[in-house]
């Protein structure tokens, strides 16, 4: 069976199969790239990776809560003392549709924090197994 060369460290072919598993590509890609050319990758991509996810992280958190604040007072809005419309139903389909497009939202925000706690459960987020361990029960049980 024919293979495309692959650097050494790109391309490992497993014992048991025929196939060719490739680590990472950021490690492909990182290895033509010296990061000494980019001091602002380098003071964040070299081994303080994890500690700007987790501080994304605490934003993702906050934009939830920031989220959920927003659509509450919103849906407290939408009363006919406040807001005069046509038909009583128009008054359920605006909730319904704030709601709605919250449900989206926090939905997005909460698939990118699962996908992390997730990674961390196959110790790929960090070198560090503790770290790996702690960021990825956080998210899930947090």
């Amino acid at each position: 069976m024919q293979f495309r060369k692959c650097p050494p460290d790109v391309a490992v072919r497993s014992k048991n199969t025929d196939k060719i598993f490739l680590e990472p590509i950021v490690s492909s890609v990182t290895a033509g790239v010296p990061l000494s050319t980019c001091p602002f990758l380098t003071q964040f991509f070299v081994g303080q990776f994890p500690v700007l996810i987790v501080s994304v992280r605490v934003g993702d958190f906050a934009a939830l809560a920031a989220l959920y604040k927003t659509a509450a007072y919103l849906d407290g809005l939408i009363t006919p003392e406040v807001l005069k419309l046509p038909h009583p139903f128009i008054y359920c389909a605006a909730k319904f549709s704030i709601w709605a497009i919250y449900t989206f939202w926090a939905g997005l925000v909460g698939t990118g924090l699962w996908i992390i706690a997730h990674e961390c459960g196959h110790q790929a987020f960090s070198e560090s197994k503790f770290l790996n361990d702690a960021v990825g029960w956080l998210l899930h049980s947090g």
